[in-house]
């Protein structure tokens, strides 16, 4: 007669363990999708071109306005960091180039609204370059108050 061995089988409980980490993985993963995609600009800034409205790309230009006087907050007129400014300058008009594509290109809007869109980031460009180089001045005058 022939000897039969049998390895033992995995027991029920590290199947379990497994399912259930793995389930913990796809959470977690679902998780940080959601923060990173999540309410607010993030989600506007993932939707399509052609399914933005109005409100939506006036939220993008304010959006992308903040982040540029996010970038610069905390410079001054130090002529040795300003290649950080020409930085926050190249990517908030990167960012312009993408808007303007993106109405002219893939917006779902009439004429009217593209150019009324256009002139809005154009007036809120203006604002924010004008906010900026007012805290710059402000921070060149803490840092060298008797200049």
């Amino acid at each position: 007669m022939a000897k039969v061995t049998v390895k033992p089988t995995k027991s029920s409980k590290f199947n379990i363990i497994l399912i259930v980490v793995v389930i913990a993985f796809f959470v977690i993963y679902i998780g940080i999708d959601k923060i990173k995609n999540g309410s607010g600009n993030g989600s506007i800034l993932s939707k399509k071109e052609h399914l933005r409205t109005v409100d939506d790309w006036k939220k993008i230009a304010d959006y992308r306005a903040q982040e540029f006087y996010e970038c610069t907050k905390d410079l001054d007129m130090d002529i040795s960091k300003w290649y950080l400014y020409e930085s926050c300058a190249t990517d908030y008009n990167n960012s312009w180039v993408r808007f303007r594509d993106g109405l002219d290109g893939r917006a779902n809007l009439n004429f009217e609204q593209i150019e009324s869109l256009k002139n809005y980031w154009d007036k809120t460009r203006e604002e924010i370059e004008k906010k900026v180089s007012d805290v710059m001045d402000e921070n060149e005058r803490q840092k060298r108050p008797n200049r």
